[in-house]
């Protein structure tokens, strides 16, 4: 099931999840710093209709799934290739460490809950996420140039 999933490799298709997620875990809490204690974003949506949202709730539950659908990821990607000894270096290792970065961002968020943003430790939160989004990015690229060499 992590090698093929309909007789084709599994891991493209499973990249794609947590790739997403993330980087709307990121993108929401952008707009959660921006829209900030006036709520002008949210004051913004109920003006044309489309309602508020907590964004930094959404998230976070970006964020959880994310970083699941990145677990498979990853062994989906080990188990193509036969295992760590055969996975091409520098697309497994950005892999692991987007991952490793996500999860200390998770566990911050867990153990501190909404309240992370008024703690010191909102900036490596923060950082976390965009250090976390410029690793999906070079991991994608890495992933591509795997592809289509």
């Amino acid at each position: 099931m992590l090698e093929k999933l309909w007789g084709l490799p599994a891991h493209p298709v499973y990249v794609h999840f947590p790739v997403t997620f993330l980087t709307f875990s990121t993108l929401l809490l952008g707009l959660h710093r921006l829209d900030g204690p006036s709520h002008r974003i949210n004051r913004f949506l109920k003006k044309i209709k489309f309602g508020s949202y907590d964004f930094e709730a959404i998230s976070f539950f970006l964020l959880l799934f994310g970083f699941g659908g990145g677990i498979v990821a990853v062994l989906s990607g080990l188990a193509l290739v036969g295992g760590w000894p055969h996975a091409p270096f520098p697309h497994a290792l950005l892999g692991v460490s987007t991952l490793i970065c996500y999860f200390t961002a998770l566990v911050l968020r867990w153990t501190y809950g909404p309240a992370i943003h008024a703690k010191p430790l909102r900036l490596l939160y923060y950082l976390l996420h965009l250090v976390g989004f410029i690793l999906i990015l070079l991991t994608g690229y890495e992933g591509g140039e795997l592809h289509y060499s």
